[in-house]
């Protein structure tokens, strides 16, 4: 039944129509030709051998092509040749020649062809190990069964290398691995579809029954199968066991047969891959807190395929695993083990289900839409704020201006005073001096007077003895 989500697009989530393929190798887009053997092979004395490494997705096989890249020249000093053909400078692989005999569309012919490779090895003597995951998917198919003939019909005795992982971690790698390519589904539909009976490449799932696998490839004549436990192998090294098959060390070519690519992204990451993948869109910034608050939130919980969907895998695989086991000898896998079938559910982690599912997407979409008008307002309001501070602060720039008038007009005033206290004072001054002058003339006026008047008494004394002489 198609998931409502009106927020996604389209409106409605259906997996047959809307889950786009990661991985288109079953377009056939013109038929394959080798061109005829005997322009290349020289007879069975001059057999060689030809590693034919297949893959699966998701156990190493990066790693192990970096490596042989890297010491591509120093395997020749050993007899070995890991061809420059089919790889690109974007892959250290011959992926291009499993799309050249898988006829997929990604083909590039400048990069060379099936037919180009085998010309290539027809130049050299050296045993040859060829490398891409990508051949995993053709499996079974004519043409790859045509290009492993055209190998043999060629004069190599080819050994077929695979690396099988178990399906709960393959289906969850697989699942992930794909949130970086195209448009897909939550998970439980992925697992439902995983464990149906047609296989889905356009989901990046081929084989996960092993059994079958392996024998579509024991069903090629004259080949070689060795099969190898990518679980056994993972915590220690898949480059130093690659190496080991062709009686070799990475001291001997160079490499650091340590070394690990293809690192699983963080959940929240996926997550976001997810949820873009949902909605069309990258997630918004509300969307993102919130996706990032929700996993630092989950940091130390274990995320893991729920352990309903675990049982089914564990149900579906376990013949075909007890078969792989018993025929080529590699060691159970444990998360496989048929004793989990009876086993009691886990509570200990977070079902991966629930968490890549259109139910989380939804609550994060409404959640997000909810901070984002709120998150609207306050920014109204710090704007409306802001907008309040500007004007304050234009009113008290201009305060401050009219403070400075003020301020020069009190410092005229208070100059003006001065100089009136300075005038006062110097008519003070003056007016003592004037009082002190007018003192002086007081004085010498009544000294003047006070000698007038001794003058007018000898005068009139004088006077009076003139008159009474005259009588006399």
């Amino acid at each position: 039944m198609p998931l409502r989500a009106p927020f996604i697009r389209g409106g409605d989530f259906d997996l047959e129509r809307d889950a786009l393929p990661f991985y288109r190798y079953m377009e056939i887009h013109r038929p394959l030709s080798f061109g005829p053997a005997t322009e290349i092979g020289s007879g069975a004395a001059n057999r060689r051998t030809c590693y034919l490494h297949i893959g699966t997705h998701k156990t190493g096989s990066t790693a192990i092509q970096n490596a042989l890249s890297e010491g591509a020249e120093r395997l020749k000093q050993f007899g070995f040749l890991y061809p420059a053909t089919g790889r690109t400078h974007e892959y250290t692989a011959h992926h291009n020649i499993a799309w050249d005999v898988g006829g997929a569309n990604m083909f590039r012919r400048e990069v060379g062809s099936a037919a180009d490779l085998l010309k290539e090895i027809a130049a050299c003597e050296h045993d040859v190990i060829l490398s891409s995951e990508d051949f995993s998917n053709i499996v079974g198919s004519r043409q790859f069964k045509n290009f492993v003939v055209a190998l043999q019909d060629n004069n190599f005795h080819v050994r077929i290398v695979v690396y099988l992982r178990n399906q709960i971690d393959y289906i969850r790698s697989l699942y992930l691995q794909g949130l970086h390519h195209q448009r897909t589904p939550p998970l439980d539909s992925f697992i439902a579809r995983a464990l149906a009976p047609i296989r889905l490449p356009e989901l990046g799932i081929t084989f996960l029954d092993y059994r079958d696998m392996l024998n579509r490839l024991r069903g090629i004549k004259d080949v070689d199968l060795i099969v190898r436990s990518y679980d056994d192998l993972k915590q220690t090294s898949v480059v130093r066991d690659f190496m080991s098959m062709l009686g070799l060390s990475g001291d001997e070519i160079g490499i650091d047969v340590d070394q690990r690519t293809n690192s699983q992204v963080p959940l929240d990451e996926a997550f976001s891959l997810f949820f873009q993948g949902q909605i069309g869109r990258a997630p918004d910034w509300g969307e993102q807190k919130i996706i990032t608050a929700i996993f630092e939130t989950l940091a130390e919980r274990t995320i893991a395929i729920s352990w309903p969907s675990q049982k089914k895998i564990i149900k579906k695989f376990s013949g075909s695993n007890e078969h792989v086991y018993e025929r080529y000898g590699i060691p159970e896998f444990k998360l496989m083990k048929a004793s989990r079938l009876t086993a009691e559910a886990s509570t200990s982690f977070i079902s991966m289900e629930d968490v890549f599912s259109s139910h989380l997407v939804r609550i994060i979409y409404d959640i997000a839409k909810m901070l984002t008008e709120d998150r609207e307002g306050i920014i109204n309001e710090r704007d409306t704020a802001v907008h309040d501070r500007n004007m304050l602060a234009i009113a008290w720039n201009e305060t401050r201006i009219e403070n400075g008038q003020l301020a020069e007009e009190r410092n005229a005033l208070l100059r003006e005073r001065d100089l009136l206290t300075k005038e006062r004072d110097e008519a003070q001054r003056t007016r003592g001096d004037l009082a002190a002058e007018n003192a002086k003339l007081t004085k010498s006026g009544e000294a003047m007077k006070a000698e007038l008047d001794a003058m007018k008494k000898r005068m009139g004394w004088r006077l009076k003895m003139f008159l009474l002489g005259r009588r006399a």
